[in-house]
């Protein structure tokens, strides 16, 4: 939140401020609190709180979050490839380290009528990973072709995956504490109605990767690049490189 603040502050006299600007919101802010708050109600959906011991390892993974997250910055600023590789897998890392303690908890606790929306949450900790990996491949510089497409894809598994799924479940517990608790929580342990808002995300961007894609092949025929120039050929300062991927 600190680092967030400087960088609207003083965002003048810094290099690639919307790329610091997103980023720190979504793995500052918002991944840090996907952390919290599904373990939170891990616990509180499955009665099954996790041991005090075990919280050391809960702040463990988001130390490593936090780590990975500064590394990702210091990368960036600096154009180290070498230290964005090193901190996209420490993000990783972390998340999936979150998922498989929410699918350790889940499998110890007893059957719960709730225990879908932890399934949901374990999903969507594993999709951060796949986003990092996207985000690292990203940062290598393809051209501009492959960039939109694999940035699409980096935006689809971060925002509808593992931000979207997460959210989804969790309002809809929510909503089920209402006076239309039962209502709410048939729909919310039918696979069927789940399985329509998760297809209903992925057409999202499947539809809009097929339409770039489209119009980046009818656009390098009309207009090819200039010999010897990438969309993406430096690491630094370049508005259409860091300033738009992961």
């Amino acid at each position: 939140m600190a680092a967030l603040l400087l960088v609207v502050l003083f965002h003048r006299w810094l290099p690639e401020t919307r790329w610091l600007l997103v980023h720190l919101v979504t793995l500052g802010l918002v991944t840090n609190s996907v952390l919290v708050w599904s373990q939170h109600f891990t616990d509180s959906l499955l009665k099954n709180r996790v041991p005090d011991d075990a919280r050391g390892r809960q702040l463990a993974r988001i130390g490593l979050l936090n780590a990975g997250t500064v590394l990702l910055v210091v990368g960036l600023l600096t154009g180290w490839y070498v230290l964005v590789l090193v901190a996209s897998t420490a993000v990783g890392a972390a998340v999936a380290w979150h998922g498989a303690a929410l699918l350790r908890q889940l499998r110890t606790a007893l059957p719960s009528r709730f225990a879908v929306t932890v399934r949901y949450y374990v999903v969507a900790a594993f999709l951060l990973p796949v986003g990092a990996v996207l985000g690292a491949l990203l940062a290598a510089g393809p051209d501009a072709a492959w960039h939109a497409r694999l940035l699409l894809v980096h935006e689809a598994t971060n925002v509808l995956g593992f931000v979207g799924l997460t959210m989804r479940l969790t309002l809809s517990f929510s909503a089920a504490t209402s006076p239309l608790a039962s209502t709410v929580m048939e729909r919310v342990r039918s696979p069927a109605a789940t399985a329509v808002a998760t297809s209903a995300m992925a057409r999202t961007w499947v539809v809009r990767l097929s339409a770039s894609w489209f119009t980046l092949s009818v656009r390098s025929r009309h207009s090819p690049a200039a010999p010897g120039t990438r969309a993406c050929s430096s690491p630094t300062r370049s508005p259409t490189s860091w300033a738009s991927w992961a």
